[in-house]
């Protein structure tokens, strides 16, 4: 019984399902704010980052995004620190004696393109933060974030084998750009 039940449950979810490119960012435990809004301003100074990343290089029209992040921490005690090699891994928590008791805010944001095929996404999204003290390495922190998508196909660079294709005279007939 309980096999059928489990084939039955498959065979459902898989009928709900939809393919799609989703973009795919590189390093992104350096970079926490691309995911989670309530990462802006986690750390002590401001946090500048830009990646990319090319998918199966060589193959024509693979999928290539890119983005550029920033976020930075308003009150608490700011402790200015220059560290001019690149990081490498994630910053370490604020060492014992340092003031962290300080409600603190955060903002920051992304930008990001997204090639594959003959579609391209631009993202542009806003984050704020705030960081409650709840010890003095630990903080509870909520966020929110905001952004725009910019969905653009490029009919130029489709060839169509079937000139009956529905799914593609739909897409075509709902425009070649869309904002999300």
């Amino acid at each position: 019984m309980i096999r059928h039940l489990l084939f039955i449950g498959l065979v459902l979810i898989g009928t709900a399902t939809q393919a799609q490119q989703v973009y795919q960012y590189t390093q992104y435990l350096q970079n926490p704010i691309v995911f989670n809004p309530a990462a802006a301003g986690i750390h002590d100074h401001t946090d500048i980052n830009f990646a990319m990343r090319r998918q199966w290089e060589g193959f024509d029209n693979a999928p290539q995004t890119y983005y550029l992040s920033a976020n930075h921490r308003f009150g608490g005690s700011q402790q200015l620190k220059y560290n001019p090699s690149l990081r490498i891994s994630s910053q370490p928590a604020p060492a014992r004696g340092e003031s962290s008791k300080d409600f603190r805010h955060g903002v920051g944001g992304f930008v990001g393109l997204d090639s594959y095929g003959a579609f391209q996404r631009l993202l542009v999204n806003g984050a704020y933060a705030f960081h409650i003290p709840l010890g003095n390495e630990y903080f509870l922190s909520a966020g929110a974030g905001l952004g725009i998508s910019r969905l653009q196909f490029d009919q130029s660079q489709v060839v169509q084998r079937d000139p009956n294709d529905n799914t593609y005279n739909s897409f075509v007939s709902n425009g070649e750009s869309g904002m999300f």
